[in-house]
């Protein structure tokens, strides 16, 4: 969609007809009068070749079709209808020779190779070898060597990977060890990064969390800030402390979208020896991440929450300031164990969330997801500034039936209730009058608004009508006294 309206938006800025095809579906889109209406991509499509027919000639060119990630071939297809019905429209597009653009836009479009003017190549070059001299992340001898350095790249250039041969050769001490990596350089980007990635002769708490980075930036969603990446690949075991970051609401990327891409190709990355654990393969990443996310939630900086009301929410308040992926770490490991508990590790940190001898842990986890389940449903506002949310979910929190059992139950978590019924809660224990059973059939993953929890894009595909039950909701979501 953000490519479709950035074509609507610039044909709407080259004629006054264009323009008012655009502003007349803005406001079937946003009526005066009427609550805002989505648009799946046919519309948009339509307009844009409405719009093009108010020009005698149009010309499209569009850079990047290999980044557009999982929506590739959406884009490329969105792209072909376009081209399809429009008149006078020529369109030029611009990618790597992936199989799945080309088998679509072979019959359509003619494909030209094209490779990197050696001119591009050398202003690239000379940027980025700068930008390193200026940041004394490269320190030079002498001139020559810097030219050198742009003779070597530029001759072997394919583009994208100089960044990672720079890379590379700033990590040597001296001009000389420079000059013999030059006749070294990896033919490719595989081999750079792999180059790159000589990190394997660090210590093995190195590797795992060199391997924790990687990984997390692949897959984290939302993606974590640089801060909530580091908080994250800190914590080892459970207990323990973290100090404060200062580098919040500030991201890694990847050097460029087909390193990503190499590190979630399993034939690429085992073609190497000795790399395999930096692999992004999905099942694995995910449990790795909900293994730090629980570790996380019982860290000893979580382990202490005031009785009186005020210091509660001032604890709050600068555990959110503080540590910005607990509010991450909440939900993602429910989102990460969809599939169920089957991961010993996984497992034996959810029971020890779950478990009474460490109820601050539990309690300040509860919190987070009843605040949100209370955001979902409207009984509860984030821009409260009265904090009467929080103050509802502690009620709830403080009632003498209420056991980390009924939360199990409503999360549907059954090894974790099962656990607790054979340790140390009965299987009759209710919460007010509403029994285990009731909350297993209400489940917080049914709540519309909450489908991240359960993996689910869409909320209704789980059994909404369950929350048409009043006692359920009413008793874990706070209608208790103080």
């Amino acid at each position: 969609m953000n490519i479709l309206s950035a074509l609507a938006t610039q044909l709407a800025r080259q004629n006054d007809e264009s323009c008012r095809l655009l502003d007349a579906y803005y406001e079937v889109l946003y009526p005066p009068k009427g609550p805002p209406q989505s648009a799946d991509a046919d519309e948009p499509r339509a307009k844009i070749s409405q719009m093009c027919g108010t020009f005698d000639q149009n010309i499209i060119v569009i850079d990047g079709l290999d980044e557009c990630d999982d929506m590739t071939d959406e884009v490329v297809d969105n792209l072909i209808q376009i081209a399809d019905f429009s008149n006078g429209l020529s369109m030029a597009l611009f990618s790597r020779d992936h199989y799945n653009i080309r088998v679509r836009l072979e019959e359509k479009i003619e494909a030209i190779r094209r490779a990197a003017h050696t001119e591009d190549a050398e202003l690239y070059v000379i940027a980025e070898v700068d930008k390193r001299i200026r940041t004394r992340q490269l320190q030079l001898a002498s001139a020559d060597m810097k030219e050198e350095i742009r003779s070597a790249l530029v001759g072997k250039a394919d583009g994208i990977w100089v960044i990672c041969q720079l890379d590379y050769l700033c990590d040597y001490a001296h001009d000389q060890e420079r000059r013999e990596a030059l006749s070294k350089l990896p033919p490719d980007l595989p081999e750079g990064i792999v180059v790159c990635l000589r990190v394997n002769n660090s210590s093995v708490g190195v590797q795992n969390m060199v391997q924790m980075y990687l990984h997390f930036m692949a897959v984290a969603d939302p993606k974590l800030t640089i801060a909530e990446l580091r908080q994250t690949v800190s914590i080892t075991a459970i207990g323990g402390t973290l100090d404060k970051d200062n580098t919040d609401g500030k991201y890694f990327v990847f050097a460029h979208f087909s390193v990503r891409e190499f590190f979630e190709d399993e034939k690429a990355i085992f073609q190497t020896a000795g790399i395999g654990k930096y692999w992004a393969a999905q099942s694995a990443t995910n449990s790795l991440l909900a293994t730090q996310c629980l570790k996380f939630l019982q860290m000893d900086n979580f382990d202490r929450m005031p009785d009186v009301s005020d210091q509660k929410i001032a604890v709050i308040h600068q555990r959110d300031e503080t540590f910005p992926f607990y509010r991450h770490a909440v939900l993602l490991w429910i989102k990460l164990t969809k599939d169920g508990l089957g991961d010993a590790e996984i497992l034996k940190l959810a029971k020890s969330l779950f478990h009474l001898p460490q109820p601050k842990y539990f309690m300040s986890w509860y919190i987070e997801v009843s605040k949100n389940v209370m955001y979902a449903i409207g009984i509860g506002s984030r821009f409260d500034t009265n904090n009467e949310t929080t103050i509802q979910a502690w009620r709830v929190a403080r009632a003498p039936s209420f056991k980390p059992l009924h939360m199990a139950a409503a999360l549907n978590l059954l090894e974790i209730c099962s656990f607790l019924i054979s340790s140390d809660s009965g299987a009759n224990d209710k919460l007010d009058a509403t029994t285990l059973l009731d909350l297993a059939f209400t489940s917080i993953l049914s709540v519309p608004g909450l489908a991240e929890m359960s993996g689910k894009k869409d909320p209704a595909s789980r059994s909404y009508d369950h929350w048409k039950k009043p006692a359920p909701t009413s008793s874990w979501l706070g209608n208790n006294d103080d």
